[in-house]
């Protein structure tokens, strides 16, 4: 029975995954309809310096080892995890949450500002302007927090049900064993479902983070490019370790992992190819395309504000029982992990 709950409740994995890869796929359609529009106004773009084929195809290569190093290093310690690594464990989750919020922070807050205040929108974004960022991040967060009520809701509603049916086996004699029931009865976000949804939406978040800087990379001219890729292939890294980590502790079976560990690596270089194609018909200073990433940045940045604020660090430390078991040293190097993890994008942050 207990494993019929666990299916039940990771079936919507799949679903929210490919929901993710279809939202980048129409992003990037809109892109490039967008672009082949305006083709016409803005031919000069195309007489840029651009890198070679080759270039393109070495710099996606060096992101999905950048990308795929991070998630390898997480998917490892996962998988070979003991008591003896469970420090460890904690102190890479906690180097995830730094990671995780100074993205947020540095490098979707400030882009989205920057696009909302481009004076190439049309007037009617002009009027609210940058106020644009926090609308869009505020919606960003209820969507989150709605879609999260909703699963625990499903979650209660399935457990009522499957309980009332253990019930009834054991008025009729046929009792199965003893279960651990799918929604502790504990006020935290350990509720398995809640948290894998919570897991998913955060990729959703990255992914489309990763797709608006894998086309802006993929369009840009050999000098930026260049100057970019080493930076961008760190942040790959440092964000592959964090997802990663919060991927291994979710409670479903190993293809779902995969399917989530898989999605994040091969986003940027994919992007990045996009890019490549459309470059001779890019216009940095279409509103339709400033539009479409202040908005995207925006309610990514929402969706990492509220789930790393909310479900990690709140769930994950003020309120985790076994967080305020560690010893006063130990929970001061967690501390210090997260802050570094911040620091380590913030320092990307000056060149991306």
């Amino acid at each position: 029975m207990f494993s019929e709950r666990q299916s039940l409740a990771s079936t919507s994995l799949p679903k929210l995954a490919l929901a993710a890869v279809l939202a980048l796929a129409l992003l990037h359609l809109s892109f490039t309809l967008s672009h082949h529009s305006r083709s016409t106004s803005f031919s000069a773009t195309a007489q840029l310096p651009q890198p070679t084929d080759g270039g393109y195809i070495h710099g996606a290569l060096f992101l999905l080892a950048a990308s795929s190093t991070g998630i390898a290093f997480s998917m490892i310690l996962v998988n070979h995890r003991s008591e003896s690594l469970d420090g460890f464990v904690q102190l890479s989750k906690m180097f995830g949450i730094g990671v995780l919020l100074s993205t947020a922070w540095i490098h979707l807050l400030p882009s989205a500002f920057e696009q909302f205040s481009n004076p190439s929108l049309d007037p009617y974004w002009k009027e609210y302007g940058t106020n644009h960022v926090g609308l869009f991040a505020l919606i960003a967060t209820f969507i989150v927090q709605r879609i999260e009520f909703s699963a625990k809701n499903a979650m209660s509603q399935l457990n009522a049900r499957l309980d009332a049916r253990t019930s009834i086996q054991m008025e009729s004699g046929d009792a199965p064993c003893e279960e651990t029931p799918l929604i502790a009865p504990a006020t935290s976000s350990s509720y398995p479902g809640n948290k894998e949804v919570t897991v998913v939406l955060l990729e959703i978040g990255i992914l489309f983070h990763s797709a608006i800087m894998g086309v802006t990379l993929g369009v840009s001219p050999s000098d930026a490019f260049s100057k970019l890729i080493v930076p961008i292939c760190f942040h790959q890294l440092f964000e592959g370790m964090a997802l990663g980590v919060l991927v291994g502790g979710l409670n479903v079976s190993k293809s779902h992992k995969r399917v989530l560990w898989g999605l994040y690596p091969i986003a940027t270089p994919i992007a990045v190819g996009i890019g490549a194609a459309i470059r001779s018909i890019y216009n940095p200073d279409s509103p339709a395309i400033i539009l479409a990433q202040g908005i995207l940045e925006a309610l990514s940045a929402g969706i990492l504000f509220y789930n790393t604020y909310v479900e990690l660090m709140s769930e994950e430390v003020v309120h985790s029982l076994k967080f305020h078991t560690y010893s006063h040293g130990f929970k001061q190097v967690c501390f210090l992990a997260m802050y570094l993890g911040a620091a380590s994008m913030a320092i990307v942050g000056i060149w991306v």
